[in-house]
């Protein structure tokens, strides 16, 4: 369904618009509290995870910031949330 919203968006289809999307979305997952290894999480924690990736992006866009750079810098929140939450465990 989003492809379709955004090739009607673009008036075109693109095979690789999206690529490294997923690692946003697990990003924002996780950040939202949900755990990796299994687990319930919530909407509003999720969003609160959509707005600070969102964020991050946008300030990392505003600084000329590299592609490379964005997504090393996604990676490590990830990194960071899992052994977060396995310390709590």
């Amino acid at each position: 369904m989003g492809g379709i919203c955004q090739a009607a968006q673009e008036l075109q289809g693109d095979p690789e618009a999206g690529t490294a999307y997923e690692l946003t979305a697990i990003a924002i997952v996780v950040i939202g509290g949900t755990n990796l290894m299994g687990g319930r999480g919530g909407i509003g924690l999720t969003f609160i995870g959509a707005m600070t990736i969102g964020y991050l992006e946008k300030i990392l866009s505003i600084n000329a910031v590299g592609e490379a750079t964005r997504l090393m810098l996604t990676g490590l929140i990830i990194v960071g949330a899992v052994l977060f939450q396995r310390t709590r465990r």
